[in-house]
């Protein structure tokens, strides 16, 4: 919170983007609040996951697989053992009621406690058929947007991206989706015609499952692509991907370029809070060595500035913004000649093709129903004159004799259409230079030859690591840490990327004819190499498609080949020409060093590996809090008087109330019904010893419970129950006279003389013990937590865990929000935390409250005999004490159990009575404990709510959605324009 001693209206504070766990990041959601919900109802388990990613298994399960089949109904748990019994004065008879009256004390108890609960729910129902129906939530709210800032807590946009194409489209709907305000701006939105660009390999779309874009190859006339043939000298080959372990669904994809680029810019653009703009960016702008945004160029000539904490730069290969933020050393090997061919059939449907001609490799494949793309590669910077008539010479003369075929027509009707495009291959490793407030991606960062089609496979692993570094941050405003903090992008992203440019580069140069004898037996084995199938292509096959981009797989195989060739040099006989031959080290070694091999192989050795992020800054200062600050019905802070007296105001979006059972601020926020049933007196024993070490004592004392538990090594807490709101007076004496002829005869013989010690020192302190259901009233802007929202009795020591649980819902109901400033939606959403706390809390809640007034003794004939069949009953061990002890320990909370074993202690109660002999009397009493412990529980589970508790699930509540990102708005009333078919909101920059 921030302090202020202004009077007026909130101000906002920062903003606060999603916070997740750093490394491993843990896609916080619903699924696995599901998960814990499962566990604790006895749910059934989820289906059998698919074999890749869990984002990508969650996202097939919902795109492409329909419905999930129905789960098998779990088994139930064996019968335990039959535990052995203590040998004391009511042998016989345990013996007896654990043979026949347990069985029948459980299944009478699960008989009573479904009639109950059937009733108790549909009275619910009639009475919410009753109630009025609740008006809709209002309107998300927004913030205004002015002289081109975003609407974070200083006014500005979180991240400024440069460029829309594959990268910068990507990580803008990611990062827009994780709740960042994103300013994109394109130098050209209409639907770009690119000759690369449209091979996305497998591993490639997996990434584009992960990131939640999958349905950007649909309604684009896509083509999958199952492998690769590989044509050489007259012979083929077909090398298809290892998708065996894989979804159906999972293959590369082929297409136009252009509209699976605008498809992606569509789903960035859908998010409200991404904002794409036209425009060429110019330059950085920069103070005092950190980058504070751009400076951009309209399209209608108006040069603007725009401003972020965060500037990331995807403009592609051509990029002119890379040498501030890098060392580009690009090299350009070939270019490629670009052809569309029409209407004709590959020699192998769904694969491309890569022909190892001469000089080099020509590739095809589908990039619709009707169209093939033809790349040849023309080594070098230099290609033959379009306008003059040489390249088409060129291709008629050199290239059409060394095509298959099947597509030698179509190949001659393209080069006549004169549809001929080039494009220079670019080559760049990465070589970063750290900047506060930038960073590089995409092909403006790091190219490699497109041979093998890797580039877009690369660009999205890398957005997904990006994303994974930046979710733990609240904000993005400390340039310098967070320029310290990312450098671990540059060590993470380098096993996938460097593995897929090490092979690019490694593959063209083998893949290329050479006036070198050991260059051309070094293609030809790799030919003959992958022809033998098996491991031989898969594990090649697996490297090119991202599939598994690990570098010592790629060395291995590399090695593999280059060993390959040199055994058929040496057949049949060695000789010194044909063992100087067999030499390939040339070839990798530059490129792995060009990479880093340490970055590369050894990416835990690096320092900036282990970067984690900034802890967030947590303000504590000590003041009481007198009252809410409210406005029209929201909180929006709190007044509260600081030590020195000076009252003062503090504001935030949310407010959470956490100040104990003596909350003077619960009022407002539930319907605080609180209970006192008793109160503690509390002393400290010194230096004494309990019978049962490392144990809490629970002694079933006249007229309540007596608790003894270790606080020290020389020290044992003990609290003394006191039933009803009143104590003995400690002023007159009354309360050490009480403590010493009623309290002390009944306490162990081994603390006796330490309790009466502590007696006569006079360290005696009373505490009243406050029994709370949780009654919230959801008020936007604020939320109850802890004793101040709900409480059960102390007698268990259940209040922590409570506590504790309830955080952990909070905390992961709060993760996927980007910010907390709209406070009416989320008010609505944390309506699913009061459901979803519920079967612990509530478990431990009506477990602390039935156990205390079974503990307590009674006038009463029927209570006596229950609380005697409790101490019997958990003394038989085994399942009979294991059950209760881990209800009460809080390591197995489920409801169905707590009622379970409640009863079937009250049945072993009526059971050990109609032993030997029944009697009316014996019956009566009975049939008495039977109904006192249904007024026992049942009035306890009523409170805590019956469909909370035991049906979770359907409560409405439990399916709430975080609410989506607040909207971008603008100051002036302006018109739309659209552009690539989507309305965008012109930006005020």
């Amino acid at each position: 919170m921030r302090r202020s001693r202004a009077e007026p209206a909130m101000k906002t504070g920062g903003r606060s983007p999603p916070l997740l766990p750093p490394s491993p990041p843990l896609p916080i959601n619903r699924n696995n609040l599901e998960a814990s919900a499962r566990l604790r109802l006895l749910l059934p388990p989820p289906p059998p996951p698919l074999p890749f990613s869990p984002l990508a298994r969650r996202r097939l399960a919902a795109t492409r697989i329909g419905a999930a089949p129905r789960p098998q109904q779990i088994s139930p748990p064996p019968r335990a053992e039959r535990p052995r019994r203590p040998h004391h004065h009511w042998c016989g008879m345990a013996e007896v009621a654990a043979g026949a009256g347990q069985l029948i004390g459980v299944a009478v108890a699960t008989l009573l406690a479904a009639i109950f609960l059937a009733a108790a729910l549909l009275g619910s129902r009639r009475r919410r058929r009753r109630a009025p129906l609740a008006g809709k939530p209002a309107a998300l709210g927004g913030c205004g947007v002015a002289d081109g800032e975003g609407c974070g807590g200083d006014g500005r946009t979180d991240v400024i991206v440069v460029g829309a194409g594959v990268a910068g489209s990507a990580l803008a709907y990611t990062l827009g989706k994780d709740g960042r305000r994103v300013h994109v701006i394109e130098r050209d939105l209409t639907e770009p015609d690119r000759i690369v660009g449209e091979l996305l390999q497998p591993g490639g779309y997996l990434k584009l499952i992960e990131l939640g874009l999958e349905d950007c190859v649909q309604e684009i006339d896509a083509q999958r692509v199952l492998g690769y043939a590989l044509f050489k000298d007259g012979k083929d080959t077909k090398l298809s991907y290892p998708l065996e372990k894989f979804h159906s669904d999972v293959a590369g994809r082929s297409f136009h370029n252009g509209r699976f680029i605008q498809r992606m810019r569509q789903k960035a653009a859908s998010l409200p809070n991404v904002q794409l703009d036209q425009g060429t960016v110019t330059s950085l702008v920069e103070e005092d060595g950190t980058v504070k945004g751009v400076k951009y160029k309209t399209k209608s000539g108006e040069e603007l500035k725009a401003y972020a904490p965060l500037t990331i730069v995807c403009d592609g290969c051509f990029s002119n913004l890379r040498r501030a933020l890098c060392s580009p050393k690009v090299d350009v090997p070939s270019c490629f000649v670009g052809l569309v061919l029409e209407n004709c059939q590959l020699p192998h449907a769904n694969h491309g093709h890569v022909v190892l001609a001469n000089p080099s490799p020509i590739l095809f494949y589908p990039i619709s129903s009707t169209e093939v793309r033809c790349l040849v590669d023309v080594p070098g910077q230099k290609v033959p004159s379009i306008a003059n008539g040489e390249m088409a010479k060129y291709l008629k003369t050199v290239v059409a004799p060394q095509i298959p075929p099947e597509i030698y027509d179509s190949f001659i009707a393209a080069i006549d259409k004169g549809s001929i495009r080039t494009m220079p291959n670019r080559s760049m490793p990465a070589a970063p230079h750290p900047t506060p407030g930038a960073l590089l991606m995409g092909d403006a960062f790091n190219m490699r030859h497109p041979l093998t089609g890797g580039g877009m496979t690369v660009a999205l692993s890398d957005i997904v690591v990006l994303r994974n570094l930046l979710k733990p941050l609240r904000n993005l405003h400390d340039a310098s840490a967070l320029c310290k903090y990312l450098e671990s992008f540059y060590t993470l992203r380098k096993p996938v990327a460097s593995t897929i440019n090490t092979l690019a580069g490694a593959l063209y140069k083998v893949f290329s004819a050479s006036p070198d004898q050991a260059r051309n037996e070094m293609r030809q084995a790799c030919f003959d190499y992958l022809s033998l199938g098996g491991v031989f292509s898969n594990g090649p096959i697996a490297l090119l498609s991202g599939l598994n981009p690990r570098p010592l797989s790629l060395v291995a195989h590399f090695f593999a080949v280059a060993i390959y060739g040199v055994g058929r040099l040496m057949l049949p006989l060695p000789s010194p020409k044909r063992m100087w031959i067999g030499s390939a080290c040339g070839i990798i070694f530059p490129i792995i060093k060009a990479e880093g091999v340490r970055q590369m192989f050894f990416p835990a050795t690096v320092p900036a590996y282990y970067r984690a992020p900034r802890p967030m800054d947590v303000h504590l200062e000590q003041g009481t809090v007198t009252s809410l600050l409210e406005e029209g019905g929201t909180v929006k802070g709190v007044q509260y008087k600081t030590k020195s007296g000076e009252e003062l105001k503090a504001y935030a979006p949310l407010t959470i109330v956490c100040d104990g059972c003596f909350s003077n601020l619960r009022r407002v926020l539930c319907s605080p019904k609180v209970d006192v049933p008793s109160c503690f007196v509390g002393l400290v024993l010194e230096n004494c010893q309990l019978p049962h070490p490392n144990h809490g004592h629970v002694i079933l004392a006249n007229p309540s419970p007596i608790l003894c538990y270790p606080i020290s090594s020389t020290e044992i807490r003990c609290l003394v129950d006191i039933p009803g709101q009143k104590v003995p007076s400690m002023a007159t004496g009354e309360m050490a006279k009480y403590l010493k002829t009623v309290v002390a005869p009944q306490i162990p013989p081994e603390l006796h003389d330490s309790f009466i010690a502590a007696i006569d020192k006079g360290s005696i302190r009373t505490m009243p013990n406050r029994s709370m259901p949780a009654a919230p009233l959801p008020t936007p802007g604020a939320l109850l937590m802890g004793d101040a929202f709900n409480m059960r009795h102390p007698l268990t020591g259940g209040g922590m865990t409570v506590a504790f649980s309830d955080i952990v819902v909070l905390r992961n109901l709060l993760k996927p929000l980007g910010n907390l400033h709209d406070a009416s939606s989320l008010c609505k959403y944390l309506e699913s935390f009061y459901t979803l706390r519920k079967p612990v809390a509530s478990t431990i809640n009506t477990l602390a409250g039935a156990l205390y007034k079974v503990f307590c003794a009674s006038t009463d004939q029927a209570k006596n005999e229950m609380r005697e069949a409790c101490f019997d009953y958990l003394s038989l061990g085994g399942v009979f004490s294991n059950g209760p002890i881990a209800l009460l320990s809080g390591l197995n909370p489920r409801p169905l159990s707590l009622v379970a074993h409640f009863f079937a202690v009250a049945i072993y109660g009526v059971g050990r009575l109609m032993l030997p002999v029944p009697s009316p009397k014996r019956m009566w009493i009975g049939a008495r404990l039977v109904s006192g412990a249904c007024g026992i529980i049942f009035p306890i589970i009523k409170a805590e709510g019956v469909r909370q508790m035991f049906f979770p699930a359907t409560v409405p509540a439990y399916y709430r959605a975080p609410p989506p990102m607040d909207c971008w708005k603008q100051k002036k009333e302006q018109k739309n324009r659209v552009c690539f078919g989507i309305e965008l909101f012109p930006s005020n920059v």
